[in-house]
């Protein structure tokens, strides 16, 4: 019988863990008079993922909003209604 080639041992390769890009907790909320401004890398994120012409989409980016208590925060902080959201390039306007 013929001998056989060593055993040849192979080590997974270390992939980290892709990089979480911020929480609802780190955006930089401001006012502006009427205008309350939002910017962060969470909202960043979520507004690639909508298409704001589609009404499933746009529930979807409200729900993440209040999940993420960004309304309730925005209300401590004195947001009236009618006051102006702005994020990034989206503007509307808040209702109770």
């Amino acid at each position: 019988m013929g001998k056989l080639p060593p055993i040849t041992v192979f080590e997974p390769d270390y992939t980290p863990k892709p990089r979480i890009l911020g929480t609802p907790e780190e955006l930089v909320i401001e006012n502006y008079d009427d205008v309350w401004t939002i910017e962060g890398p969470w909202i960043e994120r979520i507004m690639q993922n909508v298409n704001f012409s589609d009404h499933e989409s746009r529930m979807y980016f409200d729900r993440m909003l209040r999940n993420a208590d960004i309304y309730k925060r925005l209300e401590t902080m004195g947001i009236k209604d009618g006051d102006t959201i702005s994020i990034y390039d989206l503007e509307f306007e808040y209702t109770e």
